[in-house]
């Protein structure tokens, strides 16, 4: 990946437009999967639909639990959904039917899109604000992802939504985030990198926003995980809350990071999962 040069118009010190004073960022460029949208409740829908479709039965929340918090991509043994799906339920129901449950379940997570609480709100405060938003993901279904903005009030939004068949590379290469500040240099608006705030949940949003030199805000869920390691190359932020995406913006969020951060409760913190049932 080729640096940008640093006689290059983004890294200027001044904008075209008037800044709203005392934001410290006046772009914030969101991922979409897992940090607009809540993978948690869109995994439950879609283990749910694909049970009674496939099945015949209710998975119930024991099971929801277990899908949850079970070793992800991110953890030193990983299962993929298939995997995962095939360790359940192959020796009840047999071939077919697991191909039947894993199609139909990967076809409610393609469309099934539930935000994170408080992210729309968020997100309309900071328009609100003065901020510039955008949405950089690396999925290919932009109409789906622009339906679901509509249904969250963030129909605003549909046109500032940038995949990798528009900026002709994925993330974490720098073409990403470089083809959204032309496209707002095209539109009059000149936003400095120091400006620049990228907000995601996986290591390649963090590294994009490395690799191009702006600030990052790694979003996290706990998934029952009391502590969460901080990996290479670290963001800037680490947050649990879209609300303190409003302090970020204002300049008012204080944080020390260390190897490792201790996330706010997850959707399901085991204390309140009860007895198990038989």
């Amino acid at each position: 990946m080729q640096p940008i040069e640093r006689n290059h118009p983004m890294y200027a010190e001044t904008s075209k437009t008037p800044e709203r004073k005392g934001l410290k960022y006046n772009l914030l460029i969101f991922d979409f999967h897992g940090t607009m949208t809540d993978h948690q409740l869109r995994a439950i829908r879609a283990y749910h639909h694909a049970g009674h479709e496939a099945f015949g039965t209710h998975l119930g929340k024991e099971f929801y639990q277990k899908a949850l918090t079970r070793p992800s991509r991110n953890s030193g043994e990983p299962v993929t959904n298939k995997e995962f799906i095939e360790d359940e339920f192959l020796q009840q129901v047999g071939d077919q039917k697991v191909n039947d449950f894993f199609e139909r379940f990967n076809g409610y997570m393609n469309t099934t899109y539930i935000p994170i609480p408080n992210v729309p709100q968020v997100i309309r405060t900071l328009i609100k604000d003065g901020v510039n938003i955008s949405i950089l993901t690396n999925g290919s279904n932009r109409e789906v992802i622009q339906e679901a903005l509509q249904r969250w009030n963030l129909e605003d939004l549909s046109e500032s939504l940038y995949n990798s068949h528009i900026t002709g590379v994925k993330k974490p290469h720098t073409r990403t985030v470089e083809y959204i500040l032309e496209d707002y240099e095209k539109q009059g608006i000149s936003i400095p990198l120091k400006k620049t705030l990228m907000v995601g949940d996986y290591i390649d949003d963090i590294r994009t926003a490395d690799n191009f030199k702006i600030d990052s805000a790694l979003m996290v869920r706990a998934n029952g995980q009391e502590t969460i390691r901080i990996r290479s190359p670290k963001p800037t932020y680490v947050i649990t809350d879209p609300k303190d995406l409003l302090k970020i913006v204002r300049g008012d969020f204080k944080q020390e990071l260390g190897d490792t951060f201790t996330p706010k409760p997850s959707l399901w913190p085991r204390e309140n999962w009860g007895e198990a049932k038989k």
